[in-house]
């Protein structure tokens, strides 16, 4: 093939002199201006078409960079007309202390553990927080402290057309893949050895493993899907087109992440997958009990139930951490992280318990460790909001009547002061109240058990048989008004707030069996969508996005978002209404709309959003809570103590 593209060029540069020596020679006998500038277009022609020769995407994923300087800024031969997109520093990487890195170990508690740590398959929170901000990247990340600007990482350069369909992105080209954590002293990964690197193959693998059907990734799917193409220019250039000019499509295409080709498209010998069967094989990877990544920090460990462990990435392209490495610990009992913390076996908790809160700061005395100054704490807003996931294609939940009912008979007062301490507001839905899109006309539903219990008797729910327990006949059965709501059981607030909502419910009629259970367990169920009821969490969408969680079409998929199977038409035309509409005003109005069918429908009973409180031992410095997604991100901590 190479031999045949060599003796294509040659013929070409050969045609190139030949229609040179007869033009010239034309113009010399007419000497006519006007030929001459045809004359030169033509050339002009057949040096791009040499040109193109050149520029053919090469057949290797992951080859030595070619260069390191920037990406041209210019327009190219395929992509001629549209807008440059702004591409900023992000201010906080440029004012971080002048600190060398240190060799240092912060250790942050994490709640729960983990069942897998492939990227594209889990959903946890804790998982795509380590791939999107530690060992991974994307082209481009919101600025930490204006969510409405993006910084460059894996882009140099990104082009877009006028009707922001259209982008080309321009990689560095100095990006290299972590090493794999495997048994070097092993022949058998020898066919790993060496540096690769990270190129537009690894982004369109990236595209099709979420795409394929067999893989199970219906969580991500969702923001691949209206994708019209994927074309790759080069090693290091690719553009993206998408089928529709949408709002979203800026921020999923600035968050396209790469996966390692040369790593998951290949079985533990080194060999290819077989193309029909690559999603089956895929899911069960002989490394998805690692992650790979070519962020900042690598992952070289973890054990289950105990930790996972980062390295810094003394390789990465960007600004490197000040701390070496990060351990984070697993602690499922609330009671014994803050333990772990008071002994500095811990040095960050992200999310301290509300009794801490209550007994050691909000009313601590003298011999509080937040008083005496060994622990910090930090109240920070959060976009995540608590709600009851009803199963709306159960029997009983199904009608949005008996949803309603519950919600009424939750005392959301009640539990936000005595318990959460106060750390939070009120919600009728899944929007902050302090966001422009949030709806005040709409006044979430009192707690009123009298209320409650005249919405089921009117919905067919009756105690016959004077047992305490309402019934009512549904698909031909007599069925108790009775179920099972599932939690995280480490929590200990969820214990305490489930625990009055039995004792409310059992006053109107209706047994409530409230069940702790293990994170995974609680994930199994999500994604096979087997429960009646499970207390949810999840942080509001930046931008504003309500197609993966709540249009139909995801909701008999299993492991999606839809996890409650929430089907509703106008629902549906919203969600995407709101992906196209580009005018505020417009997308206001929309927001607003699905607000009020929430607030008729109630899937969930949306009880109110949370703040938080971060705590840390007392020398760990330059600590920042990011105010989207205020995860505890901790690029710029350091201890003012070499430990």
């Amino acid at each position: 093939m190479k031999q045949e593209n060599n003796l294509l060029g040659v013929s070409i540069i050969a045609v190139f002199f030949i229609v040179i020596l007869q033009l010239m020679t034309y113009l010399a006998e007419l000497g006519n201006k006007r030929k001459l500038e045809d004359i030169n277009k033509k050339v002009v022609a057949l040096q791009e078409k040499i040109e193109s020769l050149h520029a053919q995407p090469a057949d290797k994923a992951t080859p030595r960079p070619v260069a390191t300087t920037p990406q041209p800024t210019e327009p190219t031969r395929w992509l001629n007309r549209g807008k440059s997109f702004v591409l900023s520093p992000d201010p906080y990487f440029q004012t971080l202390p002048a600190v060398k890195n240190r060799d240092q170990t912060l250790i942050c508690r994490i709640q729960a553990d983990e069942k897998g740590f492939n990227y594209i398959l889990e959903s946890s929170a804790e998982i795509l927080n380590w791939h999107n901000y530690y060992v991974n990247d994307f082209l481009a990340h919101r600025h930490w402290e204006d969510p409405d600007k993006w910084a460059a990482h894996l882009a140099e350069h990104i082009k877009v057309t006028e009707d922001n369909r259209e982008f080309t992105i321009y990689l560095r080209r100095d990006v290299k893949w972590h090493k794999p954590q495997v048994d070097w002293s092993d022949a058998r990964y020898d066919w790993l050895k060496g540096d690769h690197y990270v190129t537009s193959h690894d982004f369109y693998f990236a595209y099709t493993t979420i795409i394929n059907p067999q893989v199970q990734a219906s969580h991500l799917r969702p923001y691949y899907e209206d994708i019209e193409s994927f074309e790759i220019h080069d090693d290091y250039t690719f553009t993206i087109r998408w089928k529709k000019s949408l709002y979203t499509n800026i921020s999923y295409t600035m968050e396209q992440f790469p996966l390692a080709k040369f790593l998951f498209a290949k079985d533990k010998n080194g060999n290819e997958f077989n193309s029909s069967t690559f999603g089956l094989e895929f899911n069960r990877h002989w490394y998805n009990d690692g992650m790979m990544g070519c962020g900042p920090y690598i992952f070289v460990g973890q054990k289950a139930g105990q930790y996972v462990a980062l390295l810094r990435n003394e390789e990465y392209y960007g600004y490197k951490p000040v701390l070496q490495r990060l351990h984070f610990a697993i602690v499922t009992d609330d009671n014994t992280s803050y333990l772990k913390l008071k002994g500095q076996e811990i040095n960050v908790v992200p999310l301290l318990q509300e009794n801490v809160y209550r007994d050691d700061i909000y009313r601590g005395n003298a011999s509080s460790p937040f008083k005496q100054g060994k622990l910090v704490e930090q109240v920070y807003p959060r976009l995540v909001y608590y709600h009851i996931d009803w199963n709306n294609a159960h029997p009983i939940f199904r009608d949005k009547m008996v949803r309603r009912a519950m919600t009424y008979a939750f005392d959301r007062e009640r539990v936000l002061k005595n318990i959460c301490m106060g750390l939070g507001t009120i919600t009728p839905g899944g929007i902050p109240p302090n966001s422009l899109y949030y709806n005040k006309r709409i006044t979430p539903y009192p707690y009123d058990l009298k209320v409650a219990r005249k919405i089921l008797e009117d919905a067919g729910w009756r105690d016959d048989n004077g047992d305490g327990i309402l019934e009512k006949v549904i698909d031909g059965e007599r069925r108790k008004f009775e179920f099972t709501l599932f939690y995280v059981g480490s929590i200990d607030i969820y214990r305490q707030m489930y625990g009055i909502y039995r004792d409310s419910l059992l006053k109107i009629g209706v047994r409530m069996n409230p069940q702790g259970a293990d994170w995974p367990v609680i994930q199994q169920k999500y994604g096979d969508k087997d429960f009646d009821a499970i207390h949810g969490v999840w942080s509001s969408d930046y931008p504003l996005d309500f197609y993966q969680i709540w249009h139909s079409k995801f909701a008999d998929e299993a492991k999606s978002s839809n996890r409650i199977r929430f089907k509703n038409d106008e629902v549906d035309e919203i969600c995407q209404k709101m992906r196209e509409a580009v005018d505020i005003e417009e997308r206001i109005k929309l927001a607003h709309r699905m607000q009020e069918i929430w607030h008729d429908e109630q899937p969930y009973t949306f009880l109110f959003f949370r703040s938080g409180v971060a705590a840390y031992t007392n020398n760990v410095q330059n600590r920042f809570i990011r105010p989207l997604y205020p995860h505890v991100l901790v690029h710029g901590y350091y201890f003012d103590v070499i430990k």
